[in-house]
């Protein structure tokens, strides 16, 4: 049936179609952008389609296409290819003609706008370009543009429409706020929105906590300021020889990345190697340091060819692990109990580290251990019967120095096997803590260190830091 689709549709290549509105939108950069929105004049089929027009040019040559009359109205031809680059989907490829001998003159012509549509600020055309650009850093259009950019580089396909209503409502500020987002704040945004679509939106998100090192990279370049192509080159390239995220920042990295395939990239070549200060400007800035630090906070684990086997394992979600606790402390959490759980969710990367450094441990409370699990409460037992020998040898020595001495002896003995039992166990239970967190965390490593911190039978201790509760875990980081 695939291949019958796809003969069916090279045989009718050229359809006419009629454009329904003309669309200036901002992309991440802030410039304008042209996109038509044309329907097709067949009856079988109503459905909108869109092409991209280019930048909106102050000075056009007659040469680009930007520079056809396109009018609201008009009818034209759709010259329609198929290519198939990855072989697994298709993408269409639209040649727009004007048929003007259709004209009836009722067609309204397009106005290039004097101010940003998404802010109604002013447009200035900067130095060195023939493009309009939209005057506010912060622009809605251009953040929407870089978080759809930033979202679809790392594989999170999201809902654009969603997107810019968060954008708009001022919920979603940057790509890391899109981490911190629950399914319920969709459903409060839009009070019409059904619960399957905004669940599917967070599951989306999901996705992209533990980004693959080539996409974050590619993002991460986009976002500062590259162009897509050239972000794109840079950003293969540099993963290939990259063994984590602080190579990206790392100037003589980068120069030696650049000249190692200037010669075989022409676009590295021309894009790229004309000026290293001013790329490595891009992404080493406070904008991008405070992006990074906020992603991380999000719980995006950053991503290292040492740990692929754990970059590739996927985190539970937020739902999901607070679920994976209740039901290992077999009742529901309070209030403190649930920030706690969302505030060691938010740093789970973080934690990943010190992990991978050998830099966290657990102190363990025998007596909170024992009360929690009666399995380990034994020591009690041994600790008792010599507290009570060794009163009872201190009564009778008054009586019978043998046999009271001996009671003593036996009681201390009883006592010091005791605090070898407990110290024995609570040493066994934090290694076994410890490594079912550092190989398992997402089959319930962490939702089981985060319950017995809840539950007070451990604390957490980095080597500059101690947390217990009811403090945030994160405090050790």
């Amino acid at each position: 049936m695939f291949s019958r689709t796809i003969g069916r549709q090279e045989k009718d290549s050229s359809r006419h179609a009629v454009v329904k509105n003309i669309i200036v939108e901002v992309d991440r950069h802030g410039f304008l952008q042209k996109r038509l929105v044309m329907e097709l004049l067949e009856k079988h089929s109503r459905n909108p389609i869109e092409h991209s027009l280019g930048y909106l040019v102050v000075n056009k040559k007659p040469s680009d296409k930007t520079n056809l009359d396109y009018r609201i109205g008009d009818i034209i031809v759709i010259d329609k290819k198929i290519i198939d680059p990855d072989h697994t989907t298709l993408t269409f490829l639209y040649s727009p003609k004007i048929v003007e001998e259709k004209r009836t003159g009722d067609e309204k012509i397009f106005e290039s706008p004097n101010k940003c549509p998404a802010c109604g600020c002013d447009l200035i055309t900067p130095p060195s370009t023939w493009l309009y650009s939209c005057t506010n850093l912060y622009c809605p259009g251009k953040i929407k543009a870089q978080i759809i950019a930033f979202s679809n580089s790392i594989g999170m396909n999201l809902d654009s429409n969603i997107i810019g209503e968060l954008v708009e409502k001022k919920k979603v500020l940057d790509p890391a706020d899109l981490f911190f987002l629950k399914t319920a704040d969709l459903i409060q945004l839009n009070k019409e929105m059904d619960k399957d679509v905004a669940q599917c939106f967070i599951n989306s998100i999901e996705k992209g906590r533990r980004p693959e090192m080539t996409k974050l990279y590619i993002a991460l370049l986009e976002i500062g300021g590259l162009s897509d192509a050239g972000a794109i080159e840079l950003g293969v390239r540099t993963s290939m020889d990259s063994n984590s995220l602080d190579d990206l920042f790392d100037r003589a990295f980068l120069s030696s990345i650049i000249k190692k395939h200037q010669k075989k990239i022409p676009i590295t070549k021309t894009r790229l190697c004309d000026d290293i200060d001013k790329i490595f400007k891009l992404i080493n800035n406070p904008k991008t340091d405070k992006l990074l630090k906020k992603l991380n906070k999000g719980g995006v684990v950053f991503p290292s060819k040492q740990k692929e086997r754990v970059v590739l394992e996927n985190i539970p979600t937020m739902d999901e692990f607070k679920k994976s606790i209740e039901e290992l402390v077999g009742q529901q959490l309070t209030e403190p109990a649930r920030a706690v759980a969302e505030d060691f969710y938010a740093n789970w990367s973080s934690f990943n580290t010190l992990l991978s450094n050998n830099s966290l441990s657990v102190q363990v409370d025998p007596l909170f251990l024992s009360l929690n699990l009666p399995e380990y409460n034994r020591y009690h037992r041994w600790k008792g019967l010599g507290n009570l020998l060794f009163i009872l040898g201190i009564v009778v020595v008054w009586f019978h120095w043998i046999i009271g001495t001996a009671l003593l002896l036996i009681g201390t003995g009883l006592y010091f096997w005791g605090s070898h039992i407990r110290f024995n166990d609570a040493k066994c239970f934090s290694e076994a803590l410890i490594n079912e967190a550092m190989f398992s965390p997402s089959e319930g490593g962490y939702a089981k260190l985060c319950a017995h911190y809840i539950a007070r039978t451990i604390q957490l201790k980095s080597p500059t830091n101690t947390a217990h509760w009811p403090q945030y875990p994160s405090d050790i980081i």
